[in-house]
């Protein structure tokens, strides 16, 4: 089922009166806020330049980090968002954290665009951390409507995340937030130039069949379950390719691509574990295989932007 990246995780604020960031943490209660601790060993010996980050109202352990280490607490995090909610840039989606809390995130919406005569929607995807795995970031997430599939897409001049930088006076923060915007508009730029030069662009069955090997390797030696899910994966991929939402784009690049990112936006993992993150991780991690296969239709084709 084609659903959202977003649509079984956080707290629903979309059509709500909430209006801010404070109102929003409060709401979705990820208002907690995070501390460092020092650590000791048993012999209470104390482990030095490393603190532990813990969560002040249930003491629970949300990573371990060092000296230089800087906590930005969920509301200062994504307070950034509030000048954008007021210009009406931005609305509210879902907000929420995961992993016990070590990580929160933000889901805005923009007015979506026009690309190739379909409608793609825009969404903006603020992330914080507790655990040192990294700074406060946020993520593009374009996606053709139709079908929900996203494009996460890696380009040295367009990129689809980047840092924040904090600062607590208003016309810096104002200045922040319009370069997030500027960002976005660049992206938005780059996505609708690729996917029209992917539209004329052919590419047929047969590429796309030689793109499947590159994306599915079987090896001799491979278990038996090993090619039985190679094989389960190859089949996805094929019945994405021929979805009638791509009828349109018959022999194109776009239609290769589109599929790729149907399969990597949708698809349940082999071993359902009740993770309902895993589609929101893909989108924030980049979307390997969309990238893999942009590189290979590349290649294949010889296009350049």
């Amino acid at each position: 089922m084609r659903n959202y990246y977003f649509h079984n995780i956080g707290t629903p604020v979309i059509n709500s009166n909430i209006n801010s960031i404070e109102e929003a943490v409060k709401f979705a209660k990820i208002n907690y806020t995070v501390e460092p601790k020092e650590i000791f060993l048993a012999g209470e010996k104390r482990i030095e330049d490393n603190f532990a980050n813990v969560r002040s109202d249930n003491g629970a352990v949300l990573g371990i980090v060092g000296k230089k280490y800087k906590i930005v607490q969920n509301q200062e995090a994504f307070s950034i968002i509030d000048p954008l909610i007021k210009e009406q840039r931005l609305s509210l989606t879902k907000i929420g954290s995961y992993d016990e809390g070590r990580k929160a995130f933000v889901i805005a919406r923009s007015e979506p665009f026009t690309v190739l005569g379909e409608n793609y929607e825009n969404y903006f995807n603020f992330h914080n951390s507790f655990d040192g795995s990294g700074t406060v970031k946020v993520f593009f997430g374009i996606l053709r409507q139709v079908c929900t599939n996203g494009l996460m897409i890696a380009d040295k001049k367009a990129k689809f995340a980047i840092n924040i930088q904090h600062c607590k006076k208003a016309e810096i923060q104002l200045y922040e937030a319009h370069k997030i915007i500027n960002s976005n508009e660049l992206y938005k730029v780059y996505i609708t130039n690729l996917m029209e030069k992917l539209a004329e662009t052919r590419f047929n069955k047969e590429q796309f069949a030689k793109l499947i090997d590159q994306l599915v390797e079987v090896n001799d030696n491979d278990s038996n379950i090993m090619i039985e899910r190679a094989e389960e994966k190859r089949n996805e991929l094929l019945k994405a390719y021929n979805q009638e939402d791509l009828n349109n784009f018959e022999n194109s690049a776009f239609k290769a691509l589109m599929a790729i990112s149907d399969y990597e936006s949708h698809f349940e993992p082999l071993r359902n574990t009740g993770n309902e993150m895993i589609y929101f991780q893909r989108i924030i991690a980049g979307m390997s295989l969309l990238n893999i296969a942009l590189n290979f239709i590349k290649a294949e084709t010889g296009f350049k932007l």
